[in-house]
């Protein structure tokens, strides 16, 4: 019996330390990301004034074009929510899509890292407070362009998890439609280029499967 046990410690063993996911030509990625961010800003005296938590869901699916790169669609949902003052509570609803191209570099066993390059575009809805804000509603679209760097380790041939910096650098075009608490709308538009490391914590993990060719 205790043979059998060592003998079955080693082909486990085995079969973990000779584990690669196959990013092969043909293949089909479908996945899911989770992000997490919050921002917070503080009065003089150190007091928390305004703190932001925002929940990121992306599903994708992807199709390798050759080993290892991959181009693919996704979407997105996006809630925010301020916490800490109730009269400056600020609600925040979003939804988007986005085509994408991802690169792989395997590193070592299991591990890889990966590159990706992302154009999008999001529809947002935020609420404010009508007790204080002279604004009640602002409705924004953006249109994006975005590089994405992180890391990828291969649980089994068929299944990745994930993490890096979503939009470590990119590039944002708003359009902003601004309803007034007297019902009254301004417009606007503006351009910006911005970082993730700038957001406050921020958290980013996924998980894909691959279906072989």
């Amino acid at each position: 019996m205790k043979k059998f046990y060592l003998a079955l410690s080693g082909i486990l063993l085995f079969s973990v330390l000779t584990t690669q996911a196959q990013l092969k030509k043909g293949s089909i990625q479908l996945g899911a990301e989770f992000g997490y961010s919050n921002q917070r800003e503080d009065t003089e005296s150190g007091i928390v004034d305004f703190k932001m938590h925002t929940l990121v869901f992306t599903p994708n699916f992807a199709f390798a074009l050759k080993d290892n790169l991959l181009m693919g669609i996704d979407i997105t949902y996006t809630s925010a929510n301020n916490t800490i003052d109730p009269d400056k509570a600020i609600d925040l609803e979003g939804h988007g899509m986005g085509v994408f191209i991802r690169r792989y570099w395997p590193v070592a066993k299991r591990f890889y890292v990966f590159g990706q390059a992302r154009l999008g575009v999001d529809f947002t809805t935020t609420n404010y407070p009508t007790s204080t804000a002279p604004v009640a509603e602002l409705r924004s679209t953006s249109f994006s362009a975005g590089v994405y760097p992180g890391i990828s380790f291969a649980l089994t041939r068929s299944i990745l998890l994930e993490t890096g910096f979503n939009n470590l650098l990119a590039f944002t075009y708003t359009r902003n439609t601004v309803e007034l608490q007297d019902h009254s709308e301004t417009k606007n538009h503006g351009m910006n280029i911005g970082s993730s490391l700038k957001e406050g914590s921020n958290l980013n993990v996924g998980i894909r499967f691959l279906l072989g060719k």
